[in-house]
């Protein structure tokens, strides 16, 4: 655990700090083959700042923004709405923490915002269910990868 926050002394909170894991220019920072890199416009690096936990995509669990100050590379939202972009549709690993996080951060920016359940894996495969709930209250939408929402993102 650190309370420790970067740039911010006065703010302090209890965070569980999780050992290295996707480290740049290692195997376990890879995208999966199957995607097609080339339609990749923008990659948001996180977690830069071994002192503060990073599980969203849009900013650490004190709001940071800002590289090397615990923050992200990019301000995700503000390049999500720049391009036009109102809705988000969110996948991958870890669905109580990053999945559920970046999540409820790209409701909470005012994006229509889906979790593909398919597409996610709990590190504890029984706190789906209370981490559906919490989406929900957060205005997130969960949905099958045969749904409507999907198939017309597909469509595309």
């Amino acid at each position: 655990m650190s309370n420790l926050v970067a740039d911010k002394p006065d703010e302090k909170m209890q965070q569980r700090l999780w050992p290295d894991h996707c480290v740049q220019a290692t195997k376990g920072a890879e995208l999966v083959p199957s995607l097609n890199a080339s339609k990749l416009n923008l990659v948001i690096e996180k977690g830069s700042d071994e002192r503060v936990e990073m599980y969203s995509a849009f900013a650490d669990a004190f709001g940071n923004l800002t590289a090397g100050k615990g923050g992200v590379n990019h301000d995700l939202a503000q390049v999500l709405k720049d391009n036009g972009i109102t809705d988000v549709y969110c996948v991958g690993v870890a669905g109580e923490y990053c999945l559920s996080s970046t999540a409820l951060d790209a409701a909470k920016a005012g994006f229509t915002t889906y979790v593909i359940e398919e597409g996610q894996r709990c590190s504890n495969p029984g706190a789906w269910g209370e981490i559906r709930n919490r989406l929900f209250t957060g205005r997130v939408e969960v949905v099958s990868e045969n749904s409507e929402q999907v198939q017309q993102l597909l469509s595309r």
